[in-house]
């Protein structure tokens, strides 16, 4: 449901795989089963999903204070409205990679062929930036817009504004937000809304169809490293156990930088080699290997300092 079998089978047999839609529902995700037996493209769905989420935590709060207008005791109390701040503070901050990811997946298209047209990865019998893809696409450029950029540089102007009125250490206030900026020296505050900004544009760049691969991948190397310089020059942690956490976010960056470096290894050497069999299973294996190293040891370095 949702896709054309017809135009599936053709695909398959075109790349020569058999029986390619069974073992393609047989890894959908629950959310997409859900979307298909609705007859629902799931990249469509997830649309609405994102676009919910914050929008409709914002309209229960405008009920609320035209509640509190029209009749105080049908509002919600001004106590139990400051308690619920953090947690809906949280919930939209740790659902905000989740939010992006939901929003940019409708631009996920690829070119299956040469001389075809850009489709749908999700839904390969859709064709990209056409009709209702078109549609979707313009709702999810507005929920990026507002959601994935406005929630960082939205959290950017509270914090200043807190810093300012030199009340982020009112301890209502440490109450509300303070999981944000608590660890963070006090002329790095804002420096959470960064960091959710580089998930963004890590998720975006992953994405966007048009650059091959080994752009893609050359893109993210370049942000990292940016991120990586910008946290050595910058040490934003507060200096707590050894500047634990300044050290484990240079180890998380570095493996970032590490494995988007021998990914671009991989990808020039399988280019350049693509005769020889022997060089390019060296360097792979070579690749994958610094990459396992790097991983191993900075999952390591987290159990040590835990355990520390």
């Amino acid at each position: 449901s949702g896709l054309d079998m017809g135009f599936m089978q053709d695909l398959t047999s075109f790349f020569g795989v058999d029986n390619g839609s069974s073992s393609v529902q047989e890894h959908l995700l629950p959310l997409d089963c859900f979307f298909l037996n609705r007859g629902m493209i799931p990249a469509y769905g997830k649309v609405w999903f994102a676009l919910f989420l914050p929008f409709g935590s914002v309209l229960v709060g405008l009920v609320n204070a035209l509640a509190c207008r029209v009749r105080p005791e049908w509002g919600v109390s001004p106590r139990l409205r400051d308690n619920m701040v953090c947690p809906f503070v949280a919930t939209i901050f740790l659902l905000y990679p989740l939010i992006t990811q939901y929003l940019v997946e409708v631009f996920m298209c690829e070119r299956l062929a040469a001389g075809w047209k850009l489709r749908l990865i999700m839904a390969p019998d859709v064709i990209c930036f056409e009709g209702e893809h078109l549609t979707y696409c313009c709702l999810s450029t507005a929920g990026v817009a507002v959601i994935t950029l406005g929630i960082p540089f939205g959290l950017m102007i509270k914090l200043r504004g807190l810093q300012r009125e030199e009340r982020v250490h009112d301890p209502l206030v440490l109450a509300k937000y303070g999981f944000l900026y608590g660890a963070f020296q006090h002329r790095h505050l804002t420096w959470e809304s960064w960091i959710l900004l580089r998930k963004a544009l890590f998720l975006m760049v992953a994405v966007v169809p048009g650059p091959s691969a080994f752009v893609r991948v050359f893109i993210g190397l370049v942000m990292a490293l940016h991120s990586f310089i910008a946290h050595l020059w910058r040490q934003p942690y507060t200096i707590h156990d050894n500047e634990f956490l300044n050290r484990l976010e240079e180890a998380h960056l570095l493996s970032v930088v590490v494995t988007l470096m021998a990914t671009l290894v991989v990808y020039t050497t399988n280019n350049l080699h693509s005769d020889d069999g022997a060089l390019p299973t060296i360097v792979v294996v070579a690749a994958w290997s610094a990459i396992a190293v790097v991983h191993v040891s900075f999952w390591g370095y987290v159990c040590a300092g835990v355990m520390r």
